[in-house]
């Protein structure tokens, strides 16, 4: 049997190396700062660009003390929590996490190291490919989110930078 009519282009992913962004908001990729009000922090997807989101790399610090698993870095659990996601374009937010303690963000991600730079910091890979089955395809105009949803002000240091590949049709 014949098929006629309009194809679909096929896509190949760009024979470029995977390339990496960091969450800013504006100019400012350090997460640490006063989200009483949300804060987001964003990626998005460029027009006219289709990208497969990989994995994410998160850096948190909190000074030279040892890693308690209850708190967020040296600050007590939080209420609110820590959002990671994707806002598509015209949808809404798709939560995949929402960190309150140093446990769970060390429970989301595939491996971690303690004690990169001292006790007190957290350097963490997390593949979405793990979580999800697949790369996740994102589409100009959508973002990857983190949302700081407490005052996680007095935290040394959090940013999550993110790899992705270039589909091209």
């Amino acid at each position: 049997m014949e098929v006629r009519g309009n194809r679909s282009p096929v896509p190949s992913v760009s024979s470029k190396a995977y390339f990496s962004e960091y969450l800013k908001n504006g100019a400012s990729r350090e997460m640490s700062v006063d989200g009483s009000t949300p804060a987001n922090f964003d990626i998005t997807v460029p027009a006219g660009e289709v990208w497969l989101f990989y994995r994410s790399f998160i850096f948190l610090e909190h000074g030279a003390v040892a890693l308690d698993p209850a708190k967020f870095g040296t600050l007590t659990a939080l209420g609110n929590g820590v959002q990671f996601g994707i806002l598509p374009v015209g949808g809404s937010f798709l939560e995949y996490e929402n960190w309150t303690t140093n446990h769970e963000v060390v429970m989301t991600c595939y491996d971690h190291q303690n004690g990169l730079k001292g006790a007190g910091t957290l350097f963490l890979r997390w593949t979405q490919e793990r979580d999800v089955g697949n790369p996740i395809l994102l589409n100009a105009g959508d973002k990857v989110r983190g949302i700081v949803r407490d005052n996680i002000a007095a935290v040394d240091s959090l940013e999550i930078k993110c790899k992705f590949r270039k589909v091209i049709y």
